[in-house]
């Protein structure tokens, strides 16, 4: 019991979640998302203050068992994965059902963040 606590107290940090695309590329969201989880996805660029800063409160967010968070890197208004999600303003959030169905996008998909206590 003991070298488990040892073991535990050693292991290095959780590790932030990489971007599950190269800057500004499409992505194939659907291999992404994790079944039977709620899939929070966050759309960022690094130029993008405000973008930044939400990046660093959830990479700091310690996930609960049922939600999985993915970043996608925009780069830029015009790229191809801002066009593919129609994206008008970053940053931006997608929430996906368990179902891998889209829940809610845009300010009632960040008004959900907050709720999860991600933004805090």
């Amino acid at each position: 019991m003991l070298a488990l606590l040892l073991l535990f107290w050693l292991a290095p940090p959780a590790m932030a979640a990489p971007d599950i695309n190269k800057a500004g590329e499409r992505v194939n969201l659907s291999t992404h998302l994790v079944a039977d989880k709620t899939n929070v996805v966050f759309f960022y660029a690094r130029w993008n203050k405000t973008s930044m800063r939400y990046k660093e409160k959830l990479e700091a967010w310690k996930a609960d068992k049922d939600t999985v968070l993915h970043f996608v890197d925009v780069k830029a208004m015009n790229s191809p994965v801002a066009k593919q999600f129609k994206l008008t303003e970053l940053p931006a959030f997608e929430i996906y059902d368990e179902q891998g169905n889209l829940k809610m996008k845009g300010q009632s998909a960040l008004n959900e963040a907050v709720k999860m206590k991600m933004l805090e």
